[in-house]
């Protein structure tokens, strides 16, 4: 298998043929595949790896804002809120930012690896395209246009992400601010159809099953 290392110090693996069939069965698979994230097992479309270390070398800003979530938790709620903290307290209607989607003004750093599920990225996500064609000039899309377009954002940031924290900078804790919206897991599947529903809840009770053989609390995995 073609592995990889990143420089939060996890080892990547291609899943072979037979593990994608097996999957395709009950979850959509990428384009690319998908790559297993070890220790752990964390499972992501395989273009991932072309971006995981370029987010961890993402220069930090002491008055950065990162919200970091398990999806389908309330992250874009939460998103919101703080952008409108941070970059409009006021409210102000004129403000010309807010004519801007929020997944442009603030950024899902996971939004490069999502592309890679459709067929034309350009035409589902014009929005981006067009800010990452105005503000990254001369720029490879390639290289991530959700990473750039956060490099070329004014201070205050907020950057949303979906990640889990081990693979961002270590020092971001330390240097900027995180938050974390938390819902149990177990509730997660409700917002999924038929058998991809119950095909997460078997992923949850394996992850259970092996945070219980580790030593650690099963419940970790369900929040």
């Amino acid at each position: 298998m073609n592995k990889q290392r990143l420089l939060s110090g996890h080892e990547t693996e291609l899943l072979t043929n037979e593990e994608l069939r097996k999957i395709s069965e009950d979850l959509v698979v990428y384009k690319s595949g998908l790559v297993r994230i070890l220790p752990y097992g964390w499972l992501y479309p395989a273009i991932t790896t072309r971006y995981l270390d370029r987010i961890y070398n993402v220069e930090l800003r002491p008055d950065d804002v990162f919200i970091i979530t398990f999806p389908k938790s309330g992250t874009t709620w939460m998103q919101e809120i703080l952008w409108v903290m941070l970059r409009n307290p006021d409210l102000d209607p004129n403000n010309e930012e807010m004519k801007e989607k929020l997944w442009v003004r603030s950024v899902n750093l996971c939004f490069d690896m999502i592309l890679d599920k459709y067929e034309q990225a350009d035409t589902e996500m014009k929005s981006l395209t067009e800010k990452f064609s105005r503000v990254c000039s001369g720029k490879k899309k390639e290289d991530g246009m959700a990473i750039q377009i956060a490099v070329s954002q004014p201070s205050p940031r907020v950057m949303k992400s979906h990640f889990p924290l081990e693979l961002h900078n270590k020092d971001l804790l330390k240097k900027c601010k995180g938050v974390v919206t938390a819902s149990f897991g177990w509730d997660l599947p409700e917002v999924m159809p038929g058998s991809r529903r119950e095909a997460f809840r078997g992923v949850l009770l394996q992850e259970a099953l092996d945070h219980s053989r580790r030593g650690r609390d099963p419940g970790e995995c369900l929040v």
